[in-house]
């Protein structure tokens, strides 16, 4: 295998990998709060309401990251 193809297939097996790890909480979350009584509306909303806190906080971390040593920043 050439170089290229072996980069990029490393790659797409480590793009592929990320999201299987971002979307499996979400799936077992369903599972176990559906098995506690709420309704699909009220999942989705959680499930909605922690996407949007990732995307509104994932810049000012990186920010902060990169101005600071990641030591400090966790």
């Amino acid at each position: 295998m050439t170089s290229i193809r072996r980069n990029t297939f490393v790659y797409l097996l480590a793009n592929f990998l990320v999201i299987v790890a971002y979307s499996m909480p979400h799936s077992i979350l369903t599972v176990i709060l559906l098995a506690k009584g709420l309704s699909v509306s009220q999942i989705l909303l959680i499930q909605s309401a922690y996407s949007i806190a990732i995307v509104l906080f994932e810049l000012p971390s990186g920010l902060l990251a990169d101005n600071h040593s990641r030591k400090k920043s966790l």
